[in-house]
């Protein structure tokens, strides 16, 4: 559970970096972020290229988030109301909600408030507040993905 709402740490981090830097943090694409056996991942389309270099300042990023403590909130919405909040603004996160059968449960994880908030498409669980993750982590390297690939 740890590693999974770390996850959704790093997915905010990366979306203040890349805001930080004068890009709309929808400009951001996120695409599924799993736990792994050794640690866990973000499938992420950037509006630029993330490099190795960047990795410290994400890690910060994250190690803030995890200090400020913020709640995480579990939430439902109806299939059209989720797709609505993706449509053209996130192509991965429609084609997953598309991809549900219908009657299926589409929930969300939101930490944080406002600019300072991520909201993800997720069935969870998490731990109830980022503080609640150990600060024991390290961002170790990027890897190309391809969707679906």
């Amino acid at each position: 559970i740890f590693r999974h709402t770390l996850a959704h740490v790093m997915a905010q981090a990366v979306r203040e970096f890349f805001a930080a830097k004068g890009f709309d943090p929808d400009a951001v694409k996120l695409a599924i972020g799993p736990v792994i056996e050794n640690g866990f991942y973000y499938d992420i389309d950037p509006p630029e290229p993330l490099g190795e270099g960047d990795l410290p300042e994400i890690e910060a990023r994250m190690h803030q988030i995890v200090k400020e403590n913020l709640e995480l909130r579990r939430f439902v919405l109806p299939r059209e109301e989720a797709l609505r909040r993706f449509e053209g603004k996130d192509p991965y996160k429609t084609e997953l909600i598309q991809d549900l059968p219908e009657g299926v449960e589409i929930s969300f994880y939101a930490q944080g408030e406002g600019t300072h908030g991520f909201t993800d498409l997720c069935r969870g669980p998490h731990v109830p507040s980022t503080g609640r993750i150990p600060p024991y982590f390290k961002l170790t390297h990027i890897a190309g993905a391809y969707w679906r690939g």
